[in-house]
């Protein structure tokens, strides 16, 4: 497997003040129109593609390395131990692939629905029965099957992370469950954190949880660390959108206003970094994109996405994609990845 090269860090002194640098490639008009977030695994980035298929390009220069039309994208997809990128097809079945080639490895039948996520041995899926199911990412073998905590929702799967033994899902109905990744048995659970998707972000041994409250919990036990209440009193339905953590800090929105809070194992409270107003408010619940420097935050009218220093919060520059819809964001190797309304842009990053 070919290692993920990394670009270049562009240079603050060398740029316009307050404009974006140059992309390293695209846009391409190259993705489904709906809201998917590109995947970087390795030397590739997986899109939902076009045709509805699943899409790897280069990431050094966008060109397309291969693709399958054999996945339905919609029904997501992951990767495991950053090497083989797996997929569900129409029939419910589970296909993997080498990242870098496109290589089938496997197919097996699997009932399944919808992909959650992965770590370096297994894979999380839903079925169409509404059930929780683990899969042997490399033997194939069942591993185990278990109800979902949450009803299946029209608005799309449940969002889930990984990490340190626990799969963490969060429904729609905003309902959270820690599983056990080895028995499928529940570790913790809570209620109450929101209906728009957000999706869980876990750093180390704590886990972030958007809703009404951005909520952190200890990840083996559930043990409350801290939390934050929305601010955005016209509709407690949304407040937080989907975290993204980052070493001991994590970064937020909440209605108009992105934050950064820093987290201590000893001190249960917030300690806010800082707090930077958007130009706009409204329903996205986007994640942030953190790299190199910079924080990239996408506006919650889905008019903009901000970039700032990460650390200090001060304003670097706006970047606009000329396309209707949300932002979507994914970032590795000093490259940020950014989908809206069917294009996919590749911008590089200011270093720390």
């Amino acid at each position: 497997m070919a290692a993920a090269p990394e670009a270049a860090f562009v240079s603050l002194i060398d740029s316009q003040a307050g404009q974006p640098p140059a992309a390293l490639w695209g846009p391409l008009d190259v993705c489904a129109p709906v809201a998917a977030q590109p995947l970087p695994v390795r030397d590739v980035v997986l899109v939902y593609a076009k045709t509805g298929g699943l899409l790897a390009l280069s990431v050094t220069d966008g060109k397309e390395r291969w693709r399958s039309e054999d996945v339905y994208a919609a029904s997501g997809y992951v990767s495991v131990a950053d090497r083989l990128v797996v997929g569900v097809d129409r029939r419910g079945g589970l296909r993997a692939y080498v990242a870098s080639t496109g290589r089938e490895v496997w197919r097996i039948e699997a009932d399944a629905e919808a992909l959650l996520a992965a770590d370096d041995t297994s894979l999380y899926f839903t079925t169409s029965d509404d059930m929780l199911r683990a899969v042997d990412a490399w033997t194939l073998a069942p591993r185990w099957t278990r109800p979902m905590t949450s009803p299946r929702s029209t608005k799309g799967p449940a969002r889930a992370a990984t990490g340190k033994g626990r799969l963490v899902v969060h429904g729609w109905d905003g309902r959270v469950e820690a599983v056990d990744t080895r028995t499928g048995e529940t570790a913790w659970k809570l209620k109450g954190q929101g209906t728009h998707g957000q999706i869980p972000s876990i750093s180390g041994a704590t886990v972030y949880l958007g809703g009404p409250s951005l909520m952190v919990r200890r990840l083996e036990g559930g043990d409350f660390h801290w939390k934050e209440e929305t601010l955005a009193y016209e509709d407690k339905t949304v407040g937080w959108g989907s975290p993204t953590a980052d070493g001991d800090s994590v970064f937020a929105i909440d209605g108009y206003e992105a934050h950064r809070f820093l987290t201590r194992a000893d001190v249960n409270r917030a300690g806010r970094e800082w707090m930077d107003p958007l130009d706009n408010a409204g329903g996205g619940v986007s994640a942030p994109a953190v790299e190199g420097g910079t924080a990239w935050l996408p506006e919650t009218d889905d008019g903009a996405v901000q970039v700032v220093n990460k650390t200090t919060g001060a304003r670097l520059f706006t970047v606009r994609m000329e396309r209707q819809g949300a932002y979507r964001l994914a970032s590795d190797a000093h490259r940020v990845f950014m989908t809206r309304g069917g294009r996919i842009v590749a911008l590089p990053v200011f270093g720390e």
